[in-house]
């Protein structure tokens, strides 16, 4: 059964890195031919990362501030 699961493991580990490399060749091949498309998905990328953070910082931040009020 741990041999399974370990190649189950390995053989989504290598479709995974296949599809992806294909997906980052595909998107930089379509990307340096258009730079305004460049921008607007850099732009894009980076207030969804900003905002994901925001988000996992305040789901850290709201029990510990609720704790902390309970408390004072």
């Amino acid at each position: 059964m741990p041999v399974q699961s370990g190649l189950l493991g390995l053989t989504f580990v290598l479709l995974v890195a296949v599809v992806y490399t294909c997906v980052a060749l595909l998107a930089r091949k379509l990307l340096h031919s258009r730079p305004g498309a460049a921008r607007k998905v850099t732009l894009a990328s980076g207030v969804i990362m900003v905002a994901l953070g925001a988000v996992l910082l305040s789901e850290q931040l709201l029990p510990l501030m609720g704790h902390a009020l309970s408390r004072g």
